[in-house]
């Protein structure tokens, strides 16, 4: 998936052709969506790459418990102490790339944010993230100006929660004091999830992040909405 080219790509191209007479500012800013876009495609692959194998090694380990045979806690021979790296090189590619995943998307969701608020001529909070300032004034700027959001406004909601607050709240400022742990279910996808230290090891954790690839389909829909939303307001 991460290696073909979407059509969303070439429609943020043509769009921004399109829109280069009209305001060579918002058809830069358009361009910048398939630059970000074109990132989270190469960190998902890399994740892609890490996450197999991990997901095999694990479920290794978890089979050989399942049937009683012992494991070290500490590796005492070469072997083991390969298998040890291994899983490690592993653990960190997932991790540096889900956090990346996030980071980029949130920057993704701003650069929209900016150019929404570049063509519009309409005046956002200037404090923190761009996309919660679109959050906040979405509906009623669709309200004043007698147009239907398309679906946007839900989307636009959705996409904060899950990314913005993750990033800001989780992944940059740790606000959910806790331990970090790796875990997956029948999808076979790593996620990140976060188990506070009140919690018992036992307790499943109190938020992760959304499957990468779900979370790029969901990106990528809201990048068609907000195309057709600019091209259905033109004048």
């Amino acid at each position: 998936m991460a290696n073909e080219r979407p059509a969303i790509f070439d429609a943020i191209i043509r769009f921004a052709a399109e829109l280069e007479e009209r305001s060579r500012s918002a058809a830069v800013g358009v361009r910048r969506w398939a630059r970000y876009l074109g990132f989270l495609r190469i960190i998902l692959g890399r994740y892609d790459e890490a996450n197999a194998p991990y997901v095999e090694l694990m479920n290794h380990r978890l089979e050989l418990r399942r049937h009683g045979v012992a494991q070290c806690t500490f590796p005492r021979t070469p072997d083991e102490f390969e298998q040890l790296d291994r899983e490690r090189s592993l653990e960190a590619c997932i991790e540096l790339d889900s956090e990346s995943f996030y980071i980029f998307a949130k920057i993704l969701l701003d650069r929209v944010a900016d150019t929404f608020r570049e063509y519009f001529g309409l005046k956002l909070d200037g404090r923190g993230s761009s996309h919660a300032a679109l959050v906040a004034a979405f509906k009623k700027f669709c309200q004043r100006h007698a147009i239907d959001s398309r679906g946007l406004d839900g989307l636009i909601e959705t996409l904060r929660a899950e990314i913005v607050d993750y990033r800001t709240k989780v992944i940059e400022h740790g606000s959910e004091a806790g331990e970090g742990i790796l875990m997956w279910g029948g999808d076979e996808r790593v996620k990140l999830g976060i188990r506070t230290f009140s919690s018992s090891p036992r307790d499943g954790p109190s938020r992760h992040t959304m499957d990468p690839h779900g979370l790029l389909a969901i990106l990528e829909e809201y990048i068609a909405l907000m195309l057709r939303f600019i091209e259905s307001s033109r004048g």
